[in-house]
């Protein structure tokens, strides 16, 4: 069976890191309590990283 992945893109601002990461989280333990395994379950996430450059060196 080929990996499932989960792909978050283009994520902008802590919130919605962690909302994304959240989500990520559940999304495991539902298929745990299901009983279905999450070996072959991966997540990549892309980040907008100059608003967060901003964030903490506003002089940028």
């Amino acid at each position: 069976m080929l990996p499932r992945y989960v792909v978050s893109a283009a994520l902008r601002g802590l919130a919605a890191c962690e909302s994304a990461a959240q989500a990520y989280l559940a999304g495991l333990e539902n298929r745990l309590a299901a009983g279905v395994g999450i070996a072959t379950i991966a997540a990549v996430a892309s980040v907008i990283v100059s608003r967060l450059d901003s964030a903490v060196e506003p002089s940028r």
